[in-house]
């Protein structure tokens, strides 16, 4: 799915999107959208940054049609939705990661200047 199609799909009704037996497919591509800088939350506009209504949805319905799971990679036993794991880094990536709480969930894989 493209983001015109993501848009179509996370733009009707919650109770349709949520009855979709396609959403984990639309999920899964929201999420490699986000990751390769097709899709964002908001986005620069003449008056400033303006909220993408359709994604925010997404990542809530992500929340709502997902279970808890345990998550690894953090040293001590973790809790949270299934829609949106933690990332996991190496040095290679360039991220710095401090002790006392970091969390990067799924989204852009790196900085960029928009």
């Amino acid at each position: 799915m493209g983001p015109a199609e993501l848009a179509a799909f996370y733009e009707r009704p919650a109770e349709a999107v949520l009855a979709d037996p396609v959403l984990p497919t639309a999920h899964a591509a929201l999420l490699a959208a986000l990751e390769a800088g097709q899709v964002r939350a908001v986005l620069p506009g003449p008056d400033g940054w303006q909220v993408q209504r359709w994604v925010k949805q997404a990542i809530l319905f992500g929340f709502r049609h997902t279970g808890l799971a345990e998550m690894i990679g953090f040293g001590m036993p973790a809790i949270d939705k299934a829609a949106f794991p933690p990332r996991l880094f190496q040095t290679a990536d360039g991220v710095r990661l401090v002790p006392g709480g970091s969390a990067v969930r799924r989204g852009p894989t790196s900085r960029r200047e928009w």
